[in-house]
């Protein structure tokens, strides 16, 4: 299920630079050296990261440089696999809130940065919130004037071998042999 959802919906998501969500038409583009709004004028983006929310990052609840697998692994091993399953729905649902993104807007800022776990769009995962927690964000976003910023941060694969891109260790011992291989040989 990954590979096909790697092959048709990760890229289109990782190709959105930024959405406006309370325009018809939302896109940002680059104009002249400059961030242009959907009217051509020139967009200066105050925004908020909602870090550890799509993807957990293990020093934001102090748990040192652990990568989202592993922080799931122990909590299971620690309160087993229905219980952990219960907290991470609850995670996802109340750790960012539409209040959350009204107080937001509230305070000044116009966008919000979206880092995100490929994982989270697995469907066959029931624990996955699928795009289902991207759908609430954008119509939160939509009501509050925020533009969003999609940050695929741990792509299928890890785009390197740290804790935060969340990598499959096989996918990184064999890129170190043939890294190795082509310094060796080259």
């Amino acid at each position: 299920m990954i590979q096909n959802l790697k092959h048709k919906y990760l890229p289109v998501l990782a190709c959105m630079f930024c959405i406006h969500c309370s325009a018809q038409n939302g896109f940002v583009k680059l104009s002249n050296n400059h961030i242009t709004d959907t009217t051509g004028n020139t967009l200066k983006l105050r925004g908020v990261k909602l870090g550890g929310w799509l993807l957990w990052e293990g020093w934001i609840p102090g748990g040192g440089f652990k990568k989202e697998t592993v922080i799931k692994q122990k909590l299971t091993e620690l309160a087993g696999e229905t219980a952990t399953q219960e907290f991470i729905k609850s995670y996802y649902k109340n750790y960012i809130t539409e209040a959350a993104i009204h107080a937001i807007a509230s305070a000044g800022f116009n966008g919000v940065r979206l880092p995100f776990n490929y994982r989270i769009l697995n469907t066959q995962d029931p624990a996955a919130p699928g795009f289902a927690l991207i759908d609430s964000l954008i119509s939160w976003c939509r009501k509050n004037g925020l533009y969003i910023i999609p940050d695929l941060h741990a792509a299928p694969g890890g785009q390197n071998h740290a804790f935060i891109c969340d990598p499959e260790k096989t996918n990184f011992g064999r890129a170190k042999k043939i890294l190795r291989r082509q310094s060796l040989s080259g």
